[in-house]
């Protein structure tokens, strides 16, 4: 039996959690319904689940929501391995649970950190003392950068690799299926059809540095913003300001994003702070060259065969980066995977480990 814990169901993690229900017995539950500052289409998630995706029931004390059915379903559920949210609260329960009833399970945690975080960019003072606290007590750790995997094998002797994709065979079939999407979205913007388009997918703030994308693109070239934020007012001044050809379309999902994906040649990830950017897993998968800060996890899928990796303090770096990329992509994109690894090795490697 396997019981999951996790914050929010979320489209880039329903492929990791059905190959987990596949494996064995299993249960999945969530903190919280929705991901903050997502516009996710919570029906077709759950269509796409082989699972049951359960919220986890919560008290309120002194303003603050306790998961304290954590205990409960531990009790009756007796599961073989746990998997758990980061250093969490959640987690911390899983672990004063099984060391004040002798559990025997297996404690897995999910972790999100990049190697800038574990190298001073964390999210908190309150996460670093997690670490140091649970992270000697998990007998495993899931990792999303390949580096982080080193420094946690370095300092716990534990870490498995596990990067934020999606299976590969499914996300082919969903990419040739959105060919339609594609089409209508040619005939609605005319103006993209002739140009190389960038493209970026996201939460329009501050930490995006979105700013820095605008202010790299060349004069010759579009750049399509999917998503929606507080900064988009003044990113909108920005482009008419600096007369570049950029587009807003807001939040998209499913096929009119897959859409997306399937016209860009470069999408652009130039976080300030990024625990890994699924979208560029997403991106890749669909043949788009990337340029990803040197911030985000998912830099470790990235190498000049696939795009490149960039300072995000420094907008001439991604400047001349960004134009390079530009340039050395044909006007007419090959929708095929520039992925360097496979999403099957990685299911197969954590199901020799369970």
């Amino acid at each position: 039996m396997i019981t999951v814990f996790n914050v929010a169901l979320a489209p880039y993690r329903i492929d990791f959690f059905n190959s987990i229900a596949q494996m064995d017995k299993s249960s999945f539950y969530f903190t919280q319904q929705g991901v903050d500052g997502s516009s996710f289409d919570d029906e077709k998630m759950r269509h796409d689940c082989r699972f049951e995706p359960k919220l986890l029931k919560s008290v309120a004390v002194l303003g603050r929501k306790l998961p304290l059915s954590v205990w409960r379903i531990l009790r009756q559920e007796r599961p073989s391995t746990v998997f758990a949210p980061e250093f969490s609260l959640v987690t911390l329960l899983v672990l004063l649970y099984k060391f004040f009833f002798f559990a025997s399970f297996k404690v897995i945690s999910i972790c999100d950190d990049s190697i800038d975080m574990l190298n001073g960019n964390d999210f908190s003072r309150l996460h670093g003392h997690a670490r140091k606290l649970m992270a000697p007590l998990c007998d495993e750790l899931l990792l999303l950068d390949s580096k982080a995997t080193e420094w946690y094998q370095r300092q716990y002797g534990k870490g498995i690799w596990f990067p934020l994709i999606r299976d590969d065979e499914k996300y082919a079939t969903l990419l040739a299926d959105a060919e339609p999407a594609e089409q209508e979205i040619r005939i609605r913007y005319p103006e993209i059809n002739n140009t190389k388009v960038v493209l970026f997918v996201g939460r329009l703030v501050a930490l995006k540095n979105v700013a820095a994308i605008i202010k790299a693109l060349p004069k010759d070239a579009f750049l399509v913003i999917v998503g929606d934020g507080e900064e988009r007012k003044s990113l909108e001044s920005l482009v008419v300001t600096m007369g570049k050809n950029v587009l807003f379309v807001g939040w998209k999902n499913g096929g009119e994003l897959l859409a997306w994906y399937r016209i860009a040649h470069v999408l652009v990830l130039a976080s300030f702070r990024e625990p890994f950017g699924a979208v560029v897993n997403e991106a890749l998968l669909a043949g788009c060259r990337v340029c990803v800060s040197d911030r985000a996890g998912s830099a470790c899928l990235v190498s000049p065969d696939n795009g490149c990796v960039f300072n995000p303090e420094d907008e001439n770096e991604l400047s001349l980066k960004l134009k390079q990329e530009i340039e050395n992509q044909p006007l007419r994109k090959i929708v095929k995977s520039l992925m360097p690894v496979s999403y099957v090795d990685f299911v197969k490697t954590l199901q020799g480990r369970l």
